[in-house]
C-alpha cells in the first residue's frame, strides 16, 4: 500500500519543472517589437528588387527609421551650394 502511494506522488509531481515559472521574465515592451518589425521591414526592402531602384526618399534611412528624429531638410539643403549655371 505504501508503494501505490509514493507512485501516486510521483505521479502528481512535474518531471520537468517549468522554467518561466521560476524565472522573472517580463514579456516584450512593445517598443522592442515595433523596432524589429521596423528593421525586418527596412532589411525586406533593402533585399528585393527595390534596391536598384532610386526610391531612397521614399523608404528613408534605417536610422531614422528607428529614431523618433524628424530631419530638418531646409537647413540641410541651406549647408551645400546649390548647382551653378551650365
Amino acid at each position: 500500500m505504501a508503494k501505490n502511494h509514493v507512485m501516486k506522488k510521483l505521479e502528481l509531481e512535474n518531471p520537468v519543472p517549468s522554467i518561466s515559472a521560476h524565472s522573472d521574465i517580463h514579456p516584450r515592451s512593445p517598443r522592442i517589437h515595433d523596432l524589429e518589425v521596423i528593421f525586418q521591414t527596412s532589411m525586406a526592402a533593402a533585399l528585393t528588387k527595390c534596391r536598384n531602384r532610386m526610391d531612397v526618399a521614399t523608404r528613408g534611412d534605417l536610422r531614422l527609421s528607428l529614431s523618433n528624429l524628424e530631419p530638418d531638410i531646409m537647413k540641410l539643403a541651406k549647408k551645400r551650394q546649390p548647382q551653378g549655371s551650365h
